[in-house]
């Protein structure tokens, strides 16, 4: 995943927050037939291996589950609070008009390798690597990322107010 030096998100704790918080996960990994992604409720337990592990019961009907071998590469993609970003919320659009919209959004991705369980019901993952992405404007003028705050907090949706808050944490955090 490309995550420029402003958007990096390092912080491990917040990670595994994240995780709690959106635990239905992308799960990719190479099955029989190439690549395969599902989508599967995932339980983090944080206090087994050096990131913590994930666990999710398989189906006996899932037959492509199934085939996935022990030792596998996977990526879990968590997907946490996301929201359009329009230009008109930027002061800048009236000075020079070089603005577009955007996304932001917070995402983990975990990477490790499967391991069935005994009972042959699920399958674990200890996470071996975590990748943090937060876009939340920090890449955007101060009065546009101010803006953006105004137009998130208006749009009324959970979602964005969340955002909202994110980006605010961002303006208030940054050296610009």
């Amino acid at each position: 995943m490309y995550v420029p030096p402003h958007h990096r998100f390092d912080d491990r704790a917040a990670q595994l927050d994240l995780i709690d918080a959106h635990p239905l996960g992308t799960w990719v990994c190479l099955g029989a037939d190439g690549l395969t992604a599902s989508h599967r409720p995932f339980v983090l337990d944080r206090n087994r291996g050096n990131h913590g592990t994930l666990s999710v019961r398989i189906d006996p009907d899932d037959a492509g589950a199934r085939a996935v071998p022990a030792g596998a590469p996977s990526l879990i993609v968590f997907h946490g609070p996301q929201a359009y970003i329009s230009p008109g919320w930027y002061p800048g659009k009236a000075e020079h008009g070089r603005v577009v919209p955007t996304w932001n959004y917070v995402v983990v991705h975990a990477h490790g390798a499967v391991r069935w369980t005994a009972d042959g019901a699920g399958i674990e993952i200890a996470i071996q690597r975590l990748e943090g992405k937060l876009k939340a404007s920090q890449d955007e003028a101060r009065a546009d990322r101010e803006g953006t705050v105004v137009g998130l907090t208006a749009s009324g949706s959970e979602a964005a107010r969340t955002m909202a808050a994110l980006v605010q944490h961002a303006l208030n955090t940054s050296p610009h």
